[in-house]
């Protein structure tokens, strides 16, 4: 008996190879995204804005205070930052153990504030969080670099409708966000155009609140309830694709390092 092989086949399977063409991978596509962010760790991001949010399949990130989780009236304690840690539409991360001013600390500070929510969590079950917002929006370039040798990501905080992160210049150690805090309806005039300028720009939004109040209020860090919802049921409407940071910071590491 003869054997015939398939020598085209081969010989086209040879050259698809060497040629290095991806075939059989996906594209990865430039495109906008929102992470809804929230600072301090106060109880209405479990009670308010989790149910709120994933009820619409929006999702969320938390970075706590860790001296005042459990500590505090009016704050998470562990067992709530387990439970939005534990679902696949959230995420906790760092917003410093003291809520130190990050320009005005030592370098020795600095280390013992990641230090100590680095055991915080440890001690009640919880994976070291990878993200970082600074407390006042208030870096320095030897906060940011020594912060870069605890987690994978740093914010800071901006006020302009264009502070959205692009692809071409993301900065993992200075992740602009907009403040989102709304209590009337020229800020939430200022967020919906934000995130429209992100869908028109194919930009990265990050956007972040504080408290969510039952009526409006005087107090800066604080968002009326009834203005939450209607940022939440623009981004919805919107369609942009809502996402945690890790999920952020994962699809710009694919785009910037593609399958070969």
């Amino acid at each position: 008996m003869v054997l015939i092989y398939p020598v085209v086949k081969l010989a086209s399977s040879l050259s698809r190879k060497q040629n290095n063409k991806p075939y059989d991978l996906p594209k990865i596509n430039k495109k906008p995204m929102i992470a809804v962010t929230f600072d301090d760790g106060v109880k209405t991001d479990l009670t308010v804005a989790y149910p709120y949010m994933t009820e619409r399949g929006i999702k969320g990130t938390s970075y706590i205070i860790g001296s005042r989780t459990g500590e505090r009236p009016g704050y998470l304690d562990w067992d709530d930052v387990r439970e939005l840690a534990n679902s696949d539409m959230w995420e906790v991360g760092d917003h410093s153990y003291n809520h130190l001013r990050m320009s005005e600390a030592t370098e020795a500070e600095i280390r013992a504030d990641m230090i100590a929510t680095n055991n915080a969590f440890i001690n009640n079950g919880l994976e070291i969080p990878k993200h970082f917002a600074y407390p006042y929006g208030d870096d320095s370039e030897m906060a940011r670099n020594i912060i870069s040798e605890y987690r994978d990501s740093q914010r800071i905080t901006n006020y302009n409708i264009t502070d959205v992160n692009n692809y071409d210049s993301f900065n993992i150690k200075s992740i602009k966000a907009i403040t989102a805090d709304t209590n009337d309806e020229e800020k939430l005039q200022f967020v919906k155009d934000s995130i429209d300028y992100a869908i028109n720009n194919n930009g990265l939004l990050v956007i972040y609140l504080h408290e969510i109040t039952p009526n409006v209020g005087d107090y800066e860090y604080q968002t009326a309830r009834v203005y939450f919802e209607q940022i939440i049921d623009y981004i919805v409407s919107t369609g942009i694709e809502s996402v945690t940071m890790s999920e952020m910071i994962d699809y710009i590491n694919k785009i910037n390092n593609p399958p070969l």
